[in-house]
């Protein structure tokens, strides 16, 4: 059995993405700025959510789909400054333990 073989190199370390609830409005736009960002193969992508007071169904699912795709290419999805009712609508998706808050960050911009 032959191992897959490893990812491309990553062409940026980080990537910080501010989310606010005009973009939640124009879901379809977010996801495609997420392609886009994804396909530059970042180490981490840091998702700012202190301008959204409430994430709905959909947003949620644009934020799993996005945490899969960077786990499958070894990176990893962090979530900060999140609102407490967006951290609990994380936390009933199931969505928190995944998208963790990077220490001293939780509840403020850093």
């Amino acid at each position: 059995m032959t191992t897959p073989p490893p990812p491309p190199p990553r062409r940026l370390a980080l990537v910080e993405v501010r989310i606010d609830e005009d973009d939640l409005t124009q879901l379809s736009e977010t996801r495609a700025c997420f392609d886009r960002l994804l396909a530059l193969r970042p180490g981490r992508v840091e998702v700012d959510l202190s301008g959204c007071r409430w994430l709905d169904l959909a947003a949620l699912h644009l934020l799993r789909d996005v945490h899969r795709r960077l786990t499958g290419a070894r990176a990893v999805l962090a979530v900060r400054a999140a609102d407490p009712d967006v951290r609990r609508a994380l936390r009933a998706a199931g969505l928190e333990p995944s998208l963790p808050v990077p220490a001293g960050q939780e509840g403020r911009v850093g």
